[in-house]
């Protein structure tokens, strides 16, 4: 845990802290994939996006793959999650934006489901285990993120 407090302190100091950050860093791993999501959704991320070793035990919960500081407009994402060629970039897409509708956006998970499984948000929980080839996620991106769309209007 005091490796992960000196980090926050460290990326605080170069990032801010609030909303509406315009200085923020994404790791060289991810820059294509948030530039494309970016134009995909036509929403600013404002969020910084930094690969993690191995992501924090907080309050008794781990994140898997990701987690997000919006008190601090930071995602951490778990580097070898990130890595793994059999991770998609449908995936990593989907599990970006489900983090981004956490830091960004201050929504919380949405684990609803039609009756044949398919999650209705982005929010769900395991939404990138619904994602496996970018067709997958380009015909349910927009179903997927309207909760996102609707609060990014009510910002404009």
């Amino acid at each position: 845990m005091k490796w992960f407090l000196i980090f926050l302190s460290i990326a605080s100091g170069i990032i801010g802290c609030g909303q509406g950050i315009e200085n923020i860093f994404i790791s060289d791993k991810l820059t294509v994939i948030v530039q494309e999501l970016e134009k995909e959704t036509e929403i600013n991320i404002k969020c910084s996006i930094v690969l993690a070793d191995k992501l924090p035990d907080i309050n008794d919960i781990t994140g898997e793959i990701g987690y997000s500081f919006g008190s601090v407009n930071l995602i951490l994402l778990k580097d070898t999650k990130i890595n793994d060629p059999d991770f998609s970039n449908a995936q990593k897409k989907a599990l970006i934006m489900h983090e981004i509708g956490h830091c960004q956006f201050g929504l919380d998970h949405n684990n609803d489901a039609e009756t044949n499984g398919r999650p209705i948000s982005i929010m769900h929980q395991g939404i990138s285990n619904y994602v496996y080839t970018d067709t997958s996620w380009e015909e349910n991106r927009d179903y997927w993120l309207q909760d996102i769309y609707k609060i990014n209007e009510m910002k404009d």
